[in-house]
């Protein structure tokens, strides 16, 4: 499958990113995934990029979409991290099992300052956080009205 085939709902596109949404819960009642996580499976195993495309695949924050196989054709697993102890642990079960996998899995710390991060480092590993998204008073005023933010609205490292 091109990914111009793509349902126009399902990705969001800037120059040659793509962020793709799968196997997410939408509506009460729809209950387990599953079909839909064999399907993003599938489309992930026949997506075809051009060398200079980048795909982004935004999962739910829980480990159902390795167990379904559905990163089972990805490069690389990039697991988001708030300052919580089952953010943590969640981010310890996903590198665990990616591991199994033989996926390469990197942590970004998110909404943090720079206390945090260090305690958060400390627990994870350096090596293993290949970035920060510090804590934004301006972000977050933009993310509650729905405004799109831009590298300058927060500093990054």
């Amino acid at each position: 499958m091109e990914h111009d085939e793509v349902p126009i709902e399902c990705v969001s596109k800037k120059d040659n990113l793509y962020l793709l949404q799968i196997g997410k819960v939408k509506h009460f009642g729809e209950a387990c995934a599953c079909p839909i996580g064999g399907l993003s499976r599938d489309f992930l195993q026949r997506l075809k990029l051009s060398p200079k495309d980048v795909a982004v695949i935004d999962t739910e924050a829980r480990v159902e979409h390795l167990g379904r196989g559905e990163a089972g054709s990805v490069d690389i697993i990039y697991v988001i991290v708030r300052s919580s102890y089952e953010a943590i642990k969640l981010a310890e079960k996903i590198s665990d099992m990616s591991k199994e996998g033989r996926k390469s899995v990197h942590l970004i710390l998110n909404k943090v300052d720079d206390k945090l991060a260090e305690k958060i480092i400390a627990k994870v590993g350096k090596g293993r956080v290949i970035g920060v998204i510090p804590f934004s008073k301006c972000v977050q005023k933009k993310g509650l009205t729905g405004q799109s933010t831009r590298p300058q609205d927060a500093r990054y490292r």
